[in-house]
């Protein structure tokens, strides 16, 4: 008897979580429903879009002329400029070497002064 009771009683307490959480989805939901935000936009996304398109600037970039890279080195040498720019845009990275390189250590024999 004592089992079936405890049964009972893990029953009564499912059944009425069940009824609670079923509530609150319930009143979530509705709440949900009825209190609908005001969408607040910007006006400058509230401007329609002008469907037009400027064909001036497709002209313009039309009558644009397209250099090559050895016209552009040409003309940017005869303007005098300090860089080779020949040298730079021809010039082949140099390969690493096995060269042993010693690097700077510190003394060992460096006294360390106190400052009171």
């Amino acid at each position: 008897m004592n089992k079936t009771k405890k049964n009972n009683d893990w029953l009564i307490i499912a059944i009425f979580v069940l009824i609670c959480a079923s509530t609150w989805a319930a009143t979530n939901a509705y709440h949900s429903y009825v209190n609908k935000k005001e969408v607040v936009a910007q006006k400058e996304l509230l401007v329609p879009l002008d469907p037009k398109i400027d064909q001036e600037i497709f002209d313009v970039l039309e009558s644009k002329t397209h250099l090559e890279e050895e016209e552009l080195i040409e003309i940017l040498s005869g303007l005098g400029s300090e860089i080779p720019i020949a040298e730079t845009a021809t010039s082949k990275v140099q390969e690493p070497t096995n060269q042993i390189v010693p690097t700077p250590t510190p003394a060992k024999d460096v006294e360390t002064i106190e400052i009171p």
